[in-house]
């Protein structure tokens, strides 16, 4: 059996601020070939380059659904091919989804970025050579690490987020775990309280009553990008996509302190949450969770305090890897 110490080994927490790295063309391309071909397609592929929460909007009937921009690719094909009895007529509102092509160099950095956290974060806890390390996907978009290989964690698994300014990554040897970072922006086609009554599906009266007595609107603005914060760290940590309704999340506290979750009105104790800020735009929120079957030392492990995350940068990433 795995020991405290070494349990605590497979624990990491890294950002990196993608704002303070400015690569040339040719600089970016050659830390590119450094990945397999499919990950070199991943990174430079022409897709949807969209703000995290903005103007994603699909119409089911009399209801528009708001889509999270994580969540948008992986969910894009089940959303349009599930059953009609589940979503009923869906359709694209043009007029609403501002797309650019997926040429932005900042979201190509991002992505470049978010590969570079996990090579390196699977060679130094497992010791696996960069060469080797083989990274899928599940159709809900989480990264997994396929591999086979005697792993000294039961259940190693990482996240990754982008955001803003950060890019981030987190692991555990034995819990679940869900990253989320969000960057606040103020909307620029309505007001703050309009933007939030796009997600009010996904929000419980509670929630809805804390946002809207937080104070000003710049104030609701960022208590509301809390919450969502810490739903999709949950959902991440469970590999779901549109399939698990965010409004079955209650996220309780003090002062975002002691955050404890209430699935479907029953507060779970399987769950610890950390909600950190950034800085004054940017916040980054940690999910960890039991699974089914947690024996008692995954359960101590739950209970340990969360890391405080350690600050890479591109340039160091790209001297590991190299």
């Amino acid at each position: 059996m795995v020991g405290g110490l070494e349990m605590e080994n497979g624990v990491r927490r890294w950002l990196v601020n993608v704002s303070q790295w400015n690569p040339s063309e040719a600089q970016f391309a050659s830390v590119i070939s450094l990945f397999p071909v499919d990950e070199q397609t991943a990174i430079t592929r022409i897709e949807p380059a969209i703000d995290k929460y903005m103007n994603i909007h699909f119409c089911s009937r009399s209801k528009r659904v708001v889509l999270p921009w994580e969540s948008f690719q992986s969910d894009m094909h089940s959303l349009l091919h599930a059953p009609f009895h589940k979503v009923g007529p869906v359709h694209l509102l043009t007029s609403n989804l501002h797309i650019d092509r997926y040429i932005k160099f900042e979201d190509k950095k991002r992505a470049l970025v978010s590969r570079l956290l996990q090579y390196s974060l699977v060679h130094e806890v497992l010791g696996i050579p960069f060469d080797k390390i083989i990274i899928h996907r599940t159709a809900e978009g989480k990264p997994y690490l396929k591999n086979s290989i005697d792993f000294p964690f039961s259940n190693f698994n990482f996240n990754v987020s982008h955001h803003g300014d950060y890019v981030g990554i987190a692991s555990e040897p034995l819990c679940f775990v869900g990253l989320d970072i969000v960057s606040i922006t103020t909307p620029k086609q309505e007001t703050e309280l309009e933007f939030i009554n796009n997600f009010s599906p996904y929000l419980t009266a509670l929630e809805w009553k804390n946002i809207a007595h937080a104070g000003s609107s710049e104030d609701m603005l960022v208590e509301f990008y809390r919450y969502w914060c810490l739903k999709e760290a949950f959902v991440k940590a469970i590999g779901a996509g549109l399939g698990y309704g965010l409004h079955r999340l209650e996220f309780h506290h003090t002062n975002w302190t002691g955050i404890s979750v209430y699935i479907d009105g029953a507060e779970s104790k399987k769950w610890r949450f950390s909600l950190s800020k950034l800085d004054e735009k940017h916040w980054v929120s940690i999910a960890r969770g039991l699974p089914n079957k947690a024996d008692e030392l995954c359960c101590s492990n739950l209970l340990l305090p969360e890391l405080r995350f350690s600050f890479r940068t591109a340039e160091e990433l790209i001297s590991n890897v190299s």
